[in-house]
């Protein structure tokens, strides 16, 4: 069962609802989402936004554990020194990009222990993510931004006063328009399986799904949130005090190739 067996109605409801851009702004930290083998386009999303804003968040939290079987088909967009290493966690995986492309190491910490987006977000918390900060950006693969989101507003309740501005990473495919008819089966699939686990469609893209996994809000995983309220009062937040307290060395950064979509 794959894509080709949602709706029109659907697949407008997954754009609608999913698939959301942000706008990016200055925040006080950030937290980026391991994310599997795409972790490394997580880092250079990282990157290109604090290059197009001209900053660095004073405080920076990489977040992901040992990698899974790692996918060389996923990893065709990027030269090879940007590959993960053997040995490597995403979370140290993710640093190595952001250092590389002129963050401070000392304003970077690595949380190699998390396995899952409710660990991110928990294990981040207690290294201090939002201590002393009103705003934080979180990075994260575009199918995943909404999740991470509503995950942060369960699990963190005492942070309601934290504003959040959540980015995608592109990769794959995944545009907002064409999601669904991407050359990668990859993409499809993962859009479709999120979609479903955050109670977007009825039904997984694929059946054995259904025996490992719940729709998150049946599980009580993620919680409810108001997308626009949300952008509204991060982007509120950062145009009453911009931060700068790190200084920004624009550097050149590697922006993965996008394939053509099929």
């Amino acid at each position: 069962m794959f894509s080709a067996d949602l709706t029109e109605q659907q697949i407008a409801k997954i754009k609608r609802e999913m698939l959301m851009p942000m706008t990016p702004v200055r925040t006080d930290a950030a937290l980026l989402f391991g994310s599997g083998t795409q972790s490394g386009f997580v880092a250079l999303q990282a990157l290109e936004t604090f290059n197009e804003l001209g900053y660095f968040p004073k405080k920076i939290i990489v977040s992901g554990g040992p990698f899974r079987p790692i996918r060389k088909d996923l990893l065709t967009e990027l030269p090879k020194d940007l590959h993960p290493k053997p040995h490597e966690t995403e979370a140290s995986y993710m640093k190595r990009i952001l250092v590389r492309g002129g963050v401070p190491a000392n304003s970077i910490t690595v949380d190699e222990a998390s396995t899952n987006t409710q660990d991110n977000v928990e294990n981040a918390v207690s290294m201090g993510l939002v201590d002393g900060v009103r705003t934080v950006t979180f990075f994260a693969m575009k199918h995943m931004q909404k999740r991470a989101l509503k995950t942060f507003r369960l699990r963190v309740p005492h942070a309601k006063h934290i504003g959040v501005c959540v980015i995608g990473a592109h990769a794959h495919g995944i545009e907002d328009d064409s999601w669904h008819n991407a050359g990668c089966d990859y993409t499809r699939i993962k859009i479709h399986e999120e979609a479903w686990k955050i109670g977007l469609v009825p039904h997984p893209p694929v059946a054995q799904l259904d025996d490992d996994y719940r729709d998150y809000f049946e599980r009580g995983w993620i919680t409810s949130i108001d997308w626009a309220r949300e952008e509204s009062y991060v982007h509120g937040l950062s145009e009453q005090r911009p931060q700068l307290d790190v200084k920004h060395e624009r550097r050149e950064i590697v922006k993965p190739r996008r394939r053509a979509l099929g």
